[in-house]
């Protein structure tokens, strides 16, 4: 078993929600995930709700050219079926004094 997994990204054309759950055991091993999220997930049947409730432990942003849109709290809005680039950190990142110091300038909350 890999003991600790620093950043894993994701790249299998609409097939990353059925990745994640075959890796389900080794999700507490990650720090970060990156993942793109887009019109493919409609024909795979997975929606973004899906990934919250499977990543329990982390917390979801959207990559934008210059910041991190902070959408950690689901709403159906997040929904987007457009290309976009997705990001979850681990609860042991962002509930780190280091990351609530550092990261006011680049993130956004919507």
């Amino acid at each position: 078993m890999i003991p600790n997994i620093s950043l894993l990204k994701i790249d299998t054309e609409g097939h990353v929600f059925s990745v994640l759950k075959g890796a389900s055991k080794m999700l507490d091993n990650i720090d970060i995930i990156q993942f793109e999220f887009n019109q493919s997930r409609i024909y795979s049947h997975a929606l973004l709700k899906n990934f919250y409730e499977l990543l329990t432990n982390f917390h979801f942003f959207r990559l934008d050219t210059t910041h991190l849109i902070d959408i950690n709290l689901y709403s159906s809005g997040n929904e987007i079926f457009a290309f976009q680039n997705m990001i979850t950190l681990s609860h042991r990142i962002t509930e780190s004094s280091v990351w609530k110091k550092k990261t006011k300038q680049w993130v956004k909350k919507i």
